[in-house]
């Protein structure tokens, strides 16, 4: 059962206070450098802050795994919805109106013989990994009307959260 953004715990709340408390948990263990940009003000959505923000922490810990070099932008966009081969989804998934969270890591990539279980429980290429990393990012994202896209390189890889932007007592897209 797919759990609707109007479900218990979800609330009318700024974004910015979750990618903050992403970015202080990775400062704590000393993690490499993320390079952020974000926009003076992120648009409302609505959200479980705690699971909001462990999402945005496991995709800045794959980048920093993957790669030494990490970026984070965060805006709100139109968003025509098309999936990729390596996009996780619940079906169906509302054009409309989304803030998205971009992370971009300049490691080598996803093998293509991973590409189809990016998503899938206990699915890891790290030794010391557990594999539930991105099925949590997904499960996530999917309990708030939203997903998860990954797009990959030989050059690096790109994790994007779409999540649609709150109104009154409405979720775009809803």
């Amino acid at each position: 059962m797919t759990a609707v953004a109007g479900d218990a715990g979800h609330e009318r709340m700024d974004p910015t206070q979750c990618l903050h408390g992403a970015l202080g948990s990775l400062c704590a263990e000393e993690r490499a450098r993320v390079v952020v940009t974000l926009p003076d003000s992120l648009p409302a959505v609505r959200a479980v802050a705690v699971q909001l923000e462990r999402a945005i922490l496991d995709i800045l810990v794959n980048a920093l795994e993957a790669g030494r070099n990490v970026v984070m932008h965060a805006a709100a966009e139109e968003r025509t919805v098309k999936f990729l081969s390596r996009s996780a989804a619940p079906a169906p998934v509302e054009p409309g109106r989304y803030m998205v969270i971009e992370v971009k890591d300049d490691g080598p990539g996803v093998h293509p013989r991973i590409e189809s279980s990016l998503f899938k429980t206990f699915s890891t290429t790290k030794g010391s990994g557990r594999g539930n990393g991105l099925a949590e990012v997904s499960r996530v994202m999917a309990s708030h009307q939203g997903y998860v896209e990954i797009q990959s390189s030989g050059a690096g890889s790109t994790a994007r959260l779409f999540l649609p932007l709150a109104r009154a007592n409405k979720v775009y897209g809803a």
